[in-house]
């Protein structure tokens, strides 16, 4: 008769209870490695965390370093007049556009915070944009990478400054929906990174598109009748 009791399950035959204990044994064992080896192994999952941690944050340092600290520390009047050139057609557009579409409209400002507006607009967001958007997004030496790599590094930086508006308006300020989730005024903000981006390649001076930044804002709000948080507040 055929030998049945050869399956592992078969307690009842010699074979199938010494395959059986063989299994446990081997589990067992198996579990025993497990129990050893995986706190060893969280310790050097944690070592190495440990150990890469300050590597990064060496590298984020000298990347700032390199790139958004030498680009404050460098002045703008040493900028070439190239660096300006995209000034006069970024201007252009942004009347062409803005009166077109009844976004810009020639209105003094008159409000008691006037004289204090300057210089909140100079910090932001004129200076916490660029720096961002053009001091770290863009590599301070970027014309040294070739015209491809420029190109690449100001489409990335623009295309992020023209998103951050509306995330900015759903995130945050809830009052500039309408504004800044309009396409003609993402249209000026879109020509206004490429005109930023552009200056601060060639100039390497993250001062030159804060003056393009702050100047645009400037004008709009006093001028043009544009909205600012401060007003609203």
């Amino acid at each position: 008769m055929p030998d049945f009791g050869v399956a592992v399950g078969d307690a009842t035959h010699p074979r199938g209870n010494g395959q059986v204990g063989s299994i446990r044994m081997l589990c067992s064992t198996t579990h025993r490695t497990t129990t050893r080896i995986k706190p060893k192994l969280e310790i050097a999952c944690k070592a190495f965390s440990l150990s890469t941690t300050p590597l990064v944050i060496k590298k984020m340092k000298s990347y700032l370093l390199n790139n958004l600290v030498r680009g404050i520390r460098t002045s703008p009047f040493c900028a070439p007049l190239k660096a300006w050139l995209f000034v006069p057609i970024y201007c252009l557009v942004a009347v062409a556009v803005g009166f077109s579409s009844n976004l810009l409209k020639l209105e003094l400002l008159n409000s008691e915070l006037a004289p204090l507006l300057p210089f909140t607009l100079f910090v932001f967001p004129s200076l916490l944009e660029e720096a961002f958007f053009r001091g770290i997004l863009i590599p301070n030496n970027a014309l040294k990478s070739g015209k491809l790599k420029v190109i690449g590094y100001i489409i990335i930086s623009t295309v992020a400054f023209v998103v951050w508006h509306p995330l900015n308006a759903l995130a945050i300020n809830k009052s500039a929906i309408p504004l800044f989730l309009n396409p003609w005024f993402l249209m000026i903000v879109f020509a206004l990174g490429i005109a930023c981006a552009y200056s601060y390649v060639v100039s390497r001076s993250i001062w030159v598109p804060v003056i393009i930044h702050w100047a645009t804002v400037v004008v709009w709000v006093f001028f043009l009748g544009g909205r600012n948080l401060v007003l609203e507040v």
